[in-house]
């Protein structure tokens, strides 16, 4: 029920972080709970919804994000007039996920929050499991880690009441990237070697690739760079052998940072602009959100001060667009990510400033404030402006 997110996020956040891949599996509705219907009607109805869940998930598959919204959203309006209470959950569990790719959290803890509800009222743990770990992604997404652990830790114990193990090496991995995030570094890898180890086990490769990407992030935290150069590589041939393109992507850029960090500029903005190409060409507008402002601080580092500032501002206007997308989450939410991307805004400011173009600086630094507060800010210069 609901799209599962496969665990394996190492966010990139802040300067010189990396980021990680996302494994998304779409679901359709497990026969054994769909309600059987025998009227003529209602089975041509049936089955058009059906087809439509599984056309949306070809169309994600291919980065197809608002076709598949369309898909999910026209089988959804069927599920609930058969009263089909399993379709209904899956499509919104998968409108989540489409919601997620495309940038708009509230849009999808929105739907990730109908699809728990509705899990949990049909006894469905296998749902109730994907909505908590969808849920946490979403609020780790948002900067709020702590909210995230939360969900994850459910996850976590759902999954190995109703044995899931492949649900418990999910839940791990993104426990052990929330606690990354938190700065607990040696915790974090502890729960990632966990995760991969019953990856292995069950022969889930993509996991695996997951896992080495996560457990390179939090080797690069401690600064050991060789060490996460080994573990990004081993991730970046798995993905290449299963054709993940979003951990191709992901690998490319952990790399591209490591080798940042190591002082080898040209060989990182080689790593870094494939990874920006794939981004680009699978339409993550958060990986791609990553990449250039990695790319932006790759060119700084090296003396291109021009070409590092049109980098930088790429990347906040792609971080616009996203948060555009997000208004009405609550302020809280929306303070968390506006802290989660702060570093990007204040060194286009800095670069900026260099050229001594100070008034521009301070519009990007604006920008960094929550809509209510941008609001009233503007209200304020306006009343001020018409005052004089």
């Amino acid at each position: 029920m609901g799209l599962g997110l496969l665990g394996a996020i190492a966010l990139g956040v802040g300067v010189g972080l990396p980021v990680g891949a996302i494994a998304i599996e779409p679901m359709m509705v497990r026969g054994g709970l769909a309600i059987e219907l025998v009227q003529g009607n209602q089975d041509s109805k049936k089955a058009e919804a059906d087809r439509l869940l599984e056309r949306g998930i070809q169309e994600f598959r291919v980065s197809q994000f608002r076709e598949a919204l369309q898909s999910w959203e026209t089988a959804l309006g069927l599920y609930r007039e058969l009263g089909n209470r399993q379709g209904e959950a899956a499509s919104l569990g998968n409108l989540g996920v489409a919601y997620f790719s495309l940038g708009q959290y509230e849009r999808a803890i929105d739907s990730y929050n109908q699809s728990l509800t509705l899990a949990r009222e049909a006894g469905d743990h296998q749902g109730e499991a994907s909505s908590l770990g969808n849920l946490g992604l979403a609020y780790f997404f948002l900067g709020q880690y702590e909210r995230a652990i939360d969900f994850h830790s459910q996850y976590r114990t759902l999954a190995r009441e109703i044995g899931d193990r492949r649900g418990e090496a999910k839940s791990l991995g993104n426990l052990g990237i929330a606690y990354d995030s938190l700065g607990q570094y040696e915790r974090a890898i502890e729960l990632h070697h966990q995760s991969l180890e019953i990856k292995r086990e069950i022969g889930d490769r993509q996991g695996e690739a997951n896992s080495l990407g996560n457990l390179g992030s939090a080797y690069y935290s401690l600064n050991q760079y060789e060490r996460a150069i080994d573990s990004y590589n081993q991730s970046l041939t798995l993905a290449r052998e299963i054709g993940d393109r979003r951990g191709e992507a992901s690998s490319l850029n952990n790399l591209g940072n490591a080798y940042r960090s190591l002082g080898q500029y040209e060989r990182a903005i080689v790593q870094f602009r494939e990874a920006l190409a794939l981004n680009r060409e699978i339409k993550s507008r958060y990986g791609e959100r990553i990449t250039l402002a990695n790319l932006g601080r790759s060119f700084r580092e090296i003396g291109q001060t021009d070409t590092a500032l049109a980098l930088f501002k790429q990347a906040v206007n792609v971080t616009e667009s996203i948060r555009e997308d997000n208004t009405r989450l609550d302020q809280s939410s929306q303070q968390s990510y506006a802290d989660v991307i702060a570093d990007d805004y204040r060194e286009l400011a800095d670069l900026l400033l260099t050229q001594g173009r100070a008034l521009e600086a301070q519009e990007v630094l604006d920008l960094l404030a929550v809509q209510e507060i941008r609001d009233y800010n503007q209200n304020t210069r306006s009343v001020v402006r018409a005052s004089g």
